[in-house]
């Protein structure tokens, strides 16, 4: 095989799995957009390979977390043509995303904790979690029934906090990856469980104590069972 073939068969190995993902998201009826992605930027001092947004913007507010190009929330689609198109032309390493309000909300939760012993906090609450992301250390994604538009943030003990984000926020969705090296994965994936209320999640999360407190309260429950 010359070197020209060579390349475009690594081209076609790299862009497949964002390319199936997101065929994959709408074939489930969820509105897909391509996003700025990670890319080398140079070394640190000490010589780590440092990654930066795909934008070149040395200073971005948002590394691999924003729209490419001109393209506006309201482009989100689930048209197959389309975003075959995107993923196989110029944006092959596009990351992949949606946008919070058409299709579902998002709860964001910041908390340092076993999702066991989360998933047991929602359940006592009579909650049951739909799809969840991975969405970067510390930050774990609920997808929602469509809720109100306008965003909500509150504080969990020290540390912790949980936020609704509004409607035309930026969702990363699997298998897209940040500039910490990171990539999103599921923790529960989109197919065939239902999505919770938005304000019911969201208040079940608002009421979880600190880290240690939850984790002798679900050790407590685990002994009586």
């Amino acid at each position: 095989m010359d070197s020209a073939a060579n390349n475009r068969s690594q081209a076609n190995l790299a862009v497949r799995p964002l390319l199936e993902a997101g065929m994959d998201l709408i074939l489930a009826g969820i509105p897909v957009l391509p996003c700025h992605w990670p890319v080398e930027a140079g070394q640190t001092a000490d010589g780590w390979r440092r990654l930066g947004c795909s934008c070149g913007r040395a200073d971005c507010p948002t590394p691999a977390r924003h729209l490419v190009g001109g393209m506006r929330t309201s482009d989100a689609t689930t048209d197959a043509v389309l975003v075959a198109q995107w993923w196989t032309g110029g944006l092959h390493d596009a990351n992949v995303v949606t946008v919070a309000g058409l299709v579902f909300g998002v709860v964001e939760l910041r908390y340092s904790a076993p999702s066991a012993d989360i998933r047991a906090w929602l359940a006592a609450f009579q909650v049951a979690p739909g799809p969840v992301l991975d969405a970067g250390i510390g930050r774990t994604q609920f997808l929602t029934a469509v809720g109100p538009a306008d965003p909500s943030f509150a504080p969990i003990g020290s540390t912790g906090a949980v936020h609704r984000l509004g409607h035309r926020a930026i969702v990363l969705l699997p298998p897209s990856r940040l500039t910490d090296r990171h990539q999103v994965t599921w923790l529960q994936g989109p197919h065939g469980v239902s999505l919770p209320d938005s304000e019911q999640l969201f208040a079940a999360l608002a009421r979880l104590p600190e880290p240690h407190d939850l984790a002798a309260w679900a050790q407590g429950r685990a002994d009586v069972a």
